[in-house]
């Protein structure tokens, strides 16, 4: 698409040169046509001279005639001249001059065509004549040049027209696009220029005023809207920073957690996000906890995580086992969120006392029960989602859970990591890498995870929200201290 400076230059420029090459057409052509009529007249005079003394000689015969024909021709300048030639009717004769060699019926015909057309030429050959004529009584003269040197005159006086008017019509096109391009095309540059400054994000940005009115007043709407832009990202940033406090507010208190050590990383792909993550003491040592993905990302997810923050405790404080709550979680999300938001949900209940674990899924990514001597429990789903079905239920699964014994928890922000080339972390490089980290403390266990998401994404942003949680049963006053890390930590995780 061509720039506004090209289309007004071409807008102006291409009229001119046109209409400055008819010009000089129509230039040529008049200067062609006088030419051809001073000639024209010349030669008629020339006729008009010699028929007298034809008509004298008449009488003497028509060697005399023809003499004087000769005479008349020989003393005309071929140069100033050229092509001149005498042709001379009397009655049924034709004398024509032969000094020269030009003298045939066609040039007389061609005499004859002249005479009788409106601009007295036409063509001799590939070349053109001009005649001037005079007549009286039976005689009638001709006179006749090329019309060569009317058309080289002409076309010289055309190029020195052509150079003295070109020279002024630059001086006059610069004028018109210096003062096109000072007045329109560098404002339109410049206001184009900051459109795209304030569309990438410099919101508050004031554009330069100019001199003309339809500028000024492009320029003044748009620091306007500029300023109302800002205005209203001072807004939206102060309250995504206010639903970001909310959010977080939504997050469990684990300083208070006395019988089981938990540790997480919980990240946002956007100030706001959909992952949502609580544990909640029931009681005899039981704890109710949940790891939970909404649909998308941003403010709607939110939403619904905190909806879920109200479930979730709602259903705690029911007594229910963990299938019977999360029915019920299920029939609340269903009935307040729109037909296409949906969440997934791991829900379960450690026992520390009787060192249990009740768990079950909603949809949700594979969970994994770690053991110290490196063994490892694949925790599938045990249902749909949430939100699908009012009426859906989920089953429940009960494994030993000792100290020493650790859950870990992740959304698909951890398995659907993205490096540079487009390729997933994956569920089989976060099995691994739990595999190489066993029997370390749930700290260190989440730092060697991050670790190789960080070194997978290598530099790339995260399109997702990301949690990880790794739970364990504190062991008792008896026990050893607890081990320190073996992987330094990419990220501090929260856990006590």
């Amino acid at each position: 698409m061509r720039s506004i400076k090209t289309t007004l230059l071409l807008a102006v420029n291409l009229p001119l040169m046109v209409g400055f090459a008819g010009l000089l057409t129509l230039d040529y052509q008049r200067e062609v046509h006088d030419g051809l009529s001073t000639k024209q007249t010349a030669l008629a005079e020339e006729a008009k001279i010699l028929l007298p003394a034809v008509l004298a000689l008449e009488h003497h015969g028509g060697q005399e005639v023809q003499r004087l024909v000769d005479d008349a021709c020989r003393r005309m300048s071929e140069v100033e001249s050229p092509g001149h030639h005498i042709a001379i009717r009397l009655g049924d004769r034709v004398y024509q001059a032969h000094s020269h060699g030009r003298g045939s019926e066609a040039m007389v015909a061609a005499m004859d065509r002249a005479a009788d057309s409106e601009s007295h030429t036409s063509q001799m050959g590939e070349r053109s004549i001009v005649v001037g004529m005079e007549n009286e009584q039976d005689a009638t003269v001709y006179v006749s040049e090329f019309t060569d040197v009317i058309m080289r005159e002409a076309r010289q006086r055309l190029v020195k027209r052509f150079l003295s008017i070109s020279a002024i019509g630059v001086l006059i096109a610069v004028l018109i696009n210096y003062f096109l391009v000072r007045l329109v095309t560098r404002p339109a540059a410049s206001l184009s220029q900051t459109v795209h400054r304030i569309a990438g994000g410099e919101v508050g940005l004031t554009a330069e005023q100019y001199g003309t009115r339809e500028f000024s007043a492009v320029s003044s709407e748009l620091s306007a809207m500029s300023t109302a832009l800002a205005k209203a990202d001072r807004q939206r940033q102060a309250q995504l920073a206010l639903a970001r406090r909310i959010q977080q507010k939504l997050l469990p208190d684990i300083s208070s957690l006395d019988l089981i050590d938990v540790n997480y990383v919980h990240r946002q792909a956007e100030e706001v996000g959909g992952d949502f993550f609580d544990i909640l003491p029931m009681g005899e040592g039981r704890f109710l906890m949940c790891l939970a993905d909404t649909t998308g990302h941003g403010i709607p997810a939110a939403m619904s995580a905190a909806m879920l923050k109200v479930l979730i405790q709602t259903a705690a404080k029911s007594g229910e086992t963990p299938e019977r709550m999360l029915t019920c979680i299920n029939r609340g999300f269903y009935e307040v969120t729109p037909d296409e938001v949906f969440a997934t949900m791991a829900l379960c209940v450690i026992d520390t006392s009787r060192q249990g674990l009740f768990y079950t899924s909603a949809g949700h990514e594979s969970s994994y029960l770690l053991k110290p001597d490196g063994g490892m429990t694949v925790l599938e789903s045990t249902g749909i989602l949430l939100g699908v079905d009012q009426s859906a239920n989920w089953s429940v699964s009960r494994y030993p859970f000792a100290p020493g014994d650790q859950l870990m928890l992740v959304t698909d922000g951890v398995t659907e990591a993205m490096s540079r080339e487009g390729s997933l972390y994956g569920r089989e490089a976060l099995r691994q890498t739990a595999l190489r980290s066993c029997g370390i403390t749930g700290s260190g266990l989440v730092n060697a995870i991050m670790a190789d998401v960080q070194t997978h994404l290598d530099g790339e942003v995260l399109t997702d929200d990301l949690t990880l949680v790794v739970v364990g049963i504190k062991p008792s006053k008896q026990a050893t201290a607890e081990r320190a890390p073996s992987h330094r930590p990419t990220e501090q995780p929260h856990g006590h």
